[in-house]
């Protein structure tokens, strides 16, 4: 972008003139440079604090960059209530939120995905659901109760109940990582089985009220699955085995990469051969990271 310059023919002494010349400067180079964003036009104050016209360079710009971002920043946090007008936005700024939320607090497992499209939470067809690894997702349990309690309407009954069912996946989650099999616990004491039980029959209830409202307004959310009956019985037996020794969901990723192993395995290839192919790939692909 080449430097705009000032010349001493159109220079005048008049405030509001200079101010009038500032921001024509502005938007010239902006529209010069339309990579070196608009949120300039939005920092009032960097126009006011620009002693002149003639100080208002490229260079002058891009030392504003920190300044801008920092500001930017703070102006998106200002704006967390405000509802966006894309579905796309509103994603992509829960993204980051989930991000920042999670860097802020050192979650075991983050969130990977990158919500950039609607249908990475509405399906086509079907029940909205958030789509990424289950161990991730199971990461999110603080995070989505401080995000709900954020954008949630105080005085709606069914928000109260989400707000409740969150907060009682929280703390069921820190359960169970404190009894973990990772220090030594394969099932969940006595004295925290009856807690374990209450928060999950809690949670199942209010599951099926929230079902039952948004059916009776031909809305599909909150839909029942048999993986609320499942989660029931393993919490129910889990002071005899822990929820996490019977549940697969932790393998995820390793389940996933020797799916399309195998799926390669296959072509040209007999039932009984495909499983010597893919131990051979599997200790040729060990041996190339030094494991074996």
């Amino acid at each position: 972008m080449d430097q705009l310059e000032l010349t001493a023919a159109n220079y005048v002494d008049s405030d509001e003139e200079k101010d009038m010349l500032k921001e024509q400067k502005i938007k010239d180079a902006i529209e010069a440079n339309s990579g070196f964003t608009v949120c300039i036009l939005k920092i009032k104050f960097l126009i006011d604090e620009a002693d002149g016209p003639e100080q208002i360079t490229e260079e002058w710009l891009l030392s504003q960059v920190p300044r801008v971002q920092a500001i930017w920043s703070m102006q998106l946090a200002g704006q967390q209530t405000q509802q966006l007008v894309e579905p796309t936005a509103n994603l992509l700024a829960l993204g980051h939120m989930i991000k920042e939320h999670q860097k802020r607090h050192d979650a075991k497992h983050r969130y990977r995905m990158r919500l950039d499209k609607v249908t990475m939470i509405k399906p086509k067809k079907g029940f909205p659901k958030l789509r990424g690894r289950a161990a991730d997702i199971s990461g999110m349990a603080h995070c989505l109760y401080d995000l709900w309690l954020q954008f949630m309407d105080g005085g709606n009954q069914q928000h109260q109940q989400i707000r409740l069912f969150l907060k009682l996946n929280w703390e069921l989650k820190d359960l169970l990582d404190t009894f973990s099999p990772t220090y030594g616990y394969f099932a969940i004491p006595s004295t925290e089985h009856q807690q374990v039980m209450n928060k999950g029959l809690a949670m199942a209830q209010l599951h099926n009220q929230l079902s039952t409202h948004f059916v009776d307004h031909e809305d599909q959310l909150f839909n029942l699955t048999t993986k609320t009956h499942f989660a029931l019985h393993s919490l129910q037996l889990s002071c005899f085995i822990h929820p996490f020794l019977v549940h697969c969901y932790k393998g995820e990723s390793t389940m996933h990469r020797i799916q399309i192993l195998w799926r390669s395995c296959l072509h040209g290839s007999k039932h009984w051969q495909a499983g010597k192919k893919a131990a051979w790939k599997e200790r040729h692909l060990l041996w190339l990271q030094g494991k074996v």
